[in-house]
Formats: structure tokens, C-alpha cells, sequence
């Protein structure tokens, strides 16, 4: 299960401000390890909504590193809890060279991950390839720094680009903190620390949630 928070800043000034912070000098492992890269995230459902009344997503994601190298992870993830910037969700990932996503090969691939192959199966059940198409998008910049906290290992990434739906758009400028080893006690201490030092806000929503807004306000 991904665990992690989610944060907003008013600017982007503000967002990047924090890498010269003292909280996060203290607990940044190596502050000139940090990983840039370019994603660009195509979301993908049927024409009547099926993975999205399944509370779920399939994301289609283009990494293009500081090299211009590319190459594409796919994933599909269920929501489970989001509860002040606290965002839980069942997650299955698959590495690929090409764009195309194939739901035999990804079923193939994603089984016998940590999260359970049985609610994989649900949200893709009755969908087939050629019934999927892209809804929306993402385009951001992602920095992403090691930090360490308490007996935690965690990521945190700096998100700056727009995410668009149909003719509509809106800005990304977002901290997300992953838990990647530990325990969640330490991620929800570093958040809160956060928080309280920074100008930095808690955010419930997602991108996703974010990008099915502006299509609900298109729609209208």
C-alpha cells in the first residue's frame, strides 16, 4: 500500500524555499542527490466511467529524466483512506518501453505484488484494451530528495507543472511525502513538523480527483 502526504504551497517560490529550510537540512540524507525528471501522466477509463466508480485509476506515466532518456511505468491504484494530506492507496506498478498499456500483460506482471492480486482483478474486470481511452492529463517537474526520520526512510518530491482535462486547466504545486521504510508514526511526525514550520498546507486531493473535477465542471 503507498503511503504518503500530501502538501500545497500558495507559489512555487514557496515550495522550493523549503529545500533551504533548516528542517530540511537536518533530515535531507544527501542534498545533492536529488533525482529530476519530467513526468507526464495520462489517465485512461471507458466511456462510462468504470474504473473511476470503482473508486480507481489507470495511469499511463512518461518519465523523461535530465538526459532526455524515456521510458514508462504503468499503474493502477485504488483509494483507501485520505484523511488530512494522509493519502493510502492500494497501488500496482509495471515498467515498460512503450506507451501502450495491455491488461493481460500488466495482470501478468503486477500479480503477486504486495497489495492483493483479487482487488487488481475487480478494478480491471469486464474492461478490455480497446474500451479504455485517455480522460485527462498531468505535466510536472518532479524533484525528489532522500530524507531520513526517526527510524524512516522516506521520499520527498517537489511537484511543479498543470494538469489539464478537455479545454480546462489548473496549476500543480505540490510536497509529497512517500513512506518508502518504517514506520507511519515517523511520516505522520515529519508532516505535522512541517506543517507547523512552513507555510506548507495539508491537501486532500489527488491529481487525479483534481483532473475528474474540472471534467465535472466541463460536463456541467
Amino acid at each position: 500500500m503507498e503511503t504518503e502526504y500530501k502538501m500545497t504551497f500558495s507559489s512555487a517560490d514557496e515550495m522550493y524555499g523549503f529545500a533551504n529550510s533548516k528542517i530540511f537540512e537536518q533530515y535531507c540524507l544527501d542534498v545533492n542527490s536529488a533525482k529530476t525528471e519530467v513526468l507526464e501522466n495520462f489517465y485512461l477509463d471507458t466511456p462510462n466511467g468504470d474504473v473511476t466508480s470503482r473508486h480507481a485509476s489507470v495511469r499511463v506515466r512518461k518519465h523523461t529524466n535530465v538526459n532526455g532518456e524515456i521510458h514508462y511505468t504503468f499503474t493502477v491504484k485504488i483509494s483507501a483512506k485520505i484523511e488530512n494530506g494522509l493519502h493510502q492507496r492500494y497501488e500496482w506498478n509495471v515498467e515498460s518501453e512503450d506507451d501502450s498499456f495491455k491488461k493481460k500483460d500488466f495482470l501478468f506482471s503486477a500479480t503477486g505484488s504486495d497489495d492483493p492480486d483479487e482487488l487488481l482483478s475487480q478494478v480491471l474486470d469486464g474492461i478490455e484494451d480497446s474500451d479504455l481511452r485517455e480522460t485527462c492529463s498531468t505535466c510536472f517537474k518532479r524533484t525528489t530528495y532522500t530524507f531520513g526520520f526517526g527510524d524512516s526512510i522516506m521520499e520527498v518530491c517537489f511537484d511543479d507543472g498543470i494538469l489539464k482535462a478537455g479545454s480546462k486547466e489548473d496549476s500543480i504545486c505540490e510536497m509529497e511525502i512517500e513512506l518508502i521504510s518504517g514506520d507511519v508514526v515517523d511520516l505522520n511526525e515529519l508532516a505535522e513538523y512541517i506543517v507547523n514550520n512552513t507555510s506548507a498546507v495539508f491537501f486532500n486531493k489527488s491529481k487525479y480527483s483534481r483532473c475528474l473535477s474540472l471534467l465535472n465542471d466541463i460536463n456541467e
